[in-house]
Protein backbone atom coordinates (compact mmCIF):
# COMPACT_ATOMS: atom_id res chain seq x y z
CA UNK A 1 0.00 0.00 0.00
CA UNK A 2 1.62 3.31 -0.99
CA UNK A 3 1.60 5.84 1.82
CA UNK A 4 0.22 9.29 1.20
CA UNK A 5 0.99 10.22 4.80
CA UNK A 6 3.32 8.36 7.12
CA UNK A 7 4.14 9.20 10.72
CA UNK A 8 6.30 7.66 13.42
CA UNK A 9 5.77 7.77 17.14
CA UNK A 10 7.86 6.53 20.04
CA UNK A 11 6.95 5.85 23.60
CA UNK A 12 9.65 5.17 26.17
CA UNK A 13 10.29 1.68 24.84
CA UNK A 14 9.22 1.16 21.20
CA UNK A 15 8.80 3.02 17.91
CA UNK A 16 5.63 2.67 15.83
CA UNK A 17 4.61 3.64 12.31
CA UNK A 18 1.26 5.13 11.46
CA UNK A 19 -0.67 6.29 8.45
CA UNK A 20 -3.16 9.13 8.56
CA UNK A 21 -6.66 8.37 7.31
CA UNK A 22 -9.55 10.83 7.58
CA UNK A 23 -7.59 12.89 10.11
CA UNK A 24 -6.89 9.93 12.42
CA UNK A 25 -3.63 8.11 13.16
CA UNK A 26 -3.93 4.41 12.25
CA UNK A 27 -1.22 2.19 13.75
CA UNK A 28 0.38 0.09 11.02
CA UNK A 29 3.04 -1.80 12.93
CA UNK A 30 5.89 -1.66 15.43
CA UNK A 31 9.00 -0.37 13.66
CA UNK A 32 11.42 -1.18 16.47
CA UNK A 33 11.37 -2.71 19.94
CA UNK A 34 13.66 0.17 20.96
CA UNK A 35 13.05 3.88 20.96
CA UNK A 36 14.83 5.09 17.81
CA UNK A 37 13.36 8.55 17.59
CA UNK A 38 15.68 11.54 17.35
CA UNK A 39 15.05 15.28 17.34
CA UNK A 40 15.70 16.98 14.00
CA UNK A 41 16.30 13.80 11.96
CA UNK A 42 18.29 14.13 8.75
CA UNK A 43 16.24 13.04 5.72
CA UNK A 44 17.78 12.32 2.32
CA UNK A 45 15.85 11.65 -0.90
CA UNK A 46 17.89 9.58 -3.33
CA UNK A 47 17.81 9.68 -7.13
CA UNK A 48 16.01 6.31 -7.19
CA UNK A 49 13.23 7.53 -4.82
CA UNK A 50 14.43 6.15 -1.49
CA UNK A 51 13.74 8.26 1.61
CA UNK A 52 16.59 7.76 4.08
CA UNK A 53 16.04 8.98 7.65
CA UNK A 54 19.01 8.93 10.03
CA UNK A 55 18.49 8.65 13.78
CA UNK A 56 20.72 8.69 16.82
CA UNK A 57 20.12 8.77 20.56
CA UNK A 58 21.80 7.38 23.67
CA UNK A 59 20.71 3.80 23.00
CA UNK A 60 20.64 3.33 19.22
CA UNK A 61 22.03 4.73 15.99
CA UNK A 62 21.10 3.93 12.39
CA UNK A 63 18.69 4.80 9.60
CA UNK A 64 15.34 3.94 8.09
CA UNK A 65 15.04 3.34 4.33
CA UNK A 66 11.56 3.94 2.90
CA UNK A 67 11.08 2.81 -0.69
CA UNK A 68 7.68 2.30 -2.32
CA UNK A 69 5.68 0.30 0.25
CA UNK A 70 8.73 -1.15 2.02
CA UNK A 71 10.30 0.19 5.23
CA UNK A 72 13.69 -1.20 6.25
CA UNK A 73 15.39 -0.40 9.54
CA UNK A 74 19.19 -0.52 9.88
CA UNK A 75 20.70 -0.20 13.36
CA UNK A 76 24.45 -0.14 13.89
CA UNK A 77 24.54 0.68 17.59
Amino acid sequence: MPFSWLAASADYEKTYIYTIEHGELINIDTLSDKRIWTYGPEVISTADNHQIIFFTNQEVKGYVDIYDDRITLFRYK
